[in-house]
């Protein structure tokens, strides 16, 4: 039958995961804002020898490239435009992308010849 597993492939018992009592067994303590990693990724091997305590930053950007400082996809940030450097607001993912020029709407209409100006 195999030891409870969540949803997410994580070894529990009760409301603590397999790996989290390993660690604590191990009289190591990880700090508010630092995750627990398995080295192989195999989220059932919970040999102490497999866990290491990371930063959660470090953990995101080990197992995602996310860099949790960096604003989320869907946030606006405000950028200046390099062509009129009025400020305008871009949705993050946007600046991105590899065609991003930077542009305000009203410069990146005047650029592809729409009249943007409001």
């Amino acid at each position: 039958m195999g030891r409870p597993r969540t949803g997410t492939g994580y070894v529990t018992y009760q409301t603590c995961r397999e790996h989290q009592l390993v660690v604590k067994a191990a009289g190591i303590d990880v700090p508010q804002g630092y995750d627990i990693h398995h080295k192989d990724e195999n989220k059932r091997n919970n040999n102490l020898s497999n866990l290491q305590v990371l930063p959660h930053g470090d953990h995101m950007r080990l197992h995602h490239g996310i860099d949790p400082s960096e604003p989320k996809a869907h946030e606006y940030v405000y950028e200046e435009c390099p062509s009129c450097h009025k400020i305008h607001m871009v949705q993050y993912r946007c600046t991105k992308r590899s065609n991003y020029t930077g542009l305000c709407k009203s410069c990146n209409g005047r650029l592809n010849g729409v009249h943007t100006e409001v």
